[in-house]
């Protein structure tokens, strides 16, 4: 059991401190937003990442590999930034990464229909409480 992946066991690909953490600072809404934002930016930069790959473009599948893992540590996906981030590196030192996409493709569209979960379940409880 690693620390910090404890939601890993239950199914949930984010990290429930780093979620805390998020919702003590700017509370629900903020979590919602920064969700959202995965949500709708993630896709595009796996998308990049394999357009790149496949190219021969190293250096963009880096950058976008890159983005994938800094827009994943944000939102607390650690096991996904981390494989994004191990395959950024391995891209920079100029090996194609293209077999492993298939997981990180794999890991990408589970924690972007987790996040999706997330924003259905913040958008109830926010509505909700309003009035």
């Amino acid at each position: 059991m690693s620390q910090g992946r404890g939601d890993e066991r239950r199914g949930s690909p984010f990290d429930r401190r780093m979620l805390r953490e998020i919702r003590t600072v700017g509370g629900e809404r903020l979590l919602q937003e920064v969700m959202e934002l995965f949500v709708e930016r993630t896709p595009g930069r796996l998308q990049a990442a394999s357009r790149a790959c496949a190219g021969g473009d190293l250096e963009g599948a880096a950058k976008a590999l890159h983005s994938l893992r800094s827009g994943a540590g944000t939102v607390g996906a650690l096991r996904l930034a981390e494989l994004a981030g191990r395959l950024e590196r391995r891209a920079r030192r100029g090996e194609l990464p293209a077999a492993e996409l298939e997981r990180l493709r794999g890991d990408t569209e589970e924690t972007v229909a987790a996040a999706r979960r997330l924003c259905a379940a913040g958008g109830r409880a926010s509505r909700s409480g309003a009035g």
